[in-house]
């Protein structure tokens, strides 16, 4: 009889274990989530203002001022773009149910994919200056083009840098969070 108490205890300790993990893997999902469409809402945001403002404000303005803003407009306009991708894929995505293996999964792949993006905006950077450099130079041809073209893909590039870092930190931040609770799903210990 104490042995089917005991095994009683257990069993239901094993159980109430169980669910607090399930229940920390839901969590986890929910600011998978949350965090991807906040990406999605501050991206597009960063290219709504920039297709409005810059094209409103080539319209109003002359010479490398006017190249700033027209790069700017189309920079928002690919932004704004790649939102909505973002925003597509994320109600489809938010639509299905993902078992432990798939969530560390898709975890694994978003921070390489945001790392990834850093190495290429902080080459945007780069290549803006480049661009500007050789604007500057006195038998360069389209001079202003190249300045403010190459200033709007520096100012372009510096916020992508920050953005992709920040949702990187928050990925890794919220898979830290969890990821005891799942090395005990993955493990039983």
């Amino acid at each position: 009889m104490k042995n089917i108490t005991l095994i009683t205890i257990v069993f239901a300790f094993s159980l109430q274990t169980l669910n607090a993990q399930l229940a920390d893997t839901t969590l986890y999902a929910t600011r998978y989530a949350k965090t991807n469409h906040a990406h999605a809402v501050v991206l597009g945001s960063w290219g709504a203002v920039n297709l409005i403002g810059g094209t409103a404000w080539a319209l109003s303005s002359t010479g490398q001022t006017r190249q700033f803003n027209v790069m700017n407009a189309a920079w928002g306009g690919i932004n704004l773009g790649i939102a909505s991708v973002m925003f597509i894929g994320l109600k489809k995505e938010n639509a299905k149910t993902y078992s432990l293996y798939d969530n560390i999964q898709r975890q694994a792949k978003l921070e390489k994919a945001l790392l990834f993006n850093t190495g290429l905006d902080a080459a945007y950077v780069m290549g803006g200056l480049a661009m500007n450099y050789y604007g500057q130079l006195p038998n360069a041809k389209n001079g202003a083009r190249l300045q403010g073209f190459g200033n709007s893909i520096m100012v372009q590039g510096g916020f992508l840098f920050a953005q992709d870092l920040v949702f990187y930190l928050l990925h890794t931040n919220n898979r830290k969070k969890h990821q005891g609770g799942w090395q005990v799903l993955i493990n039983g210990r």
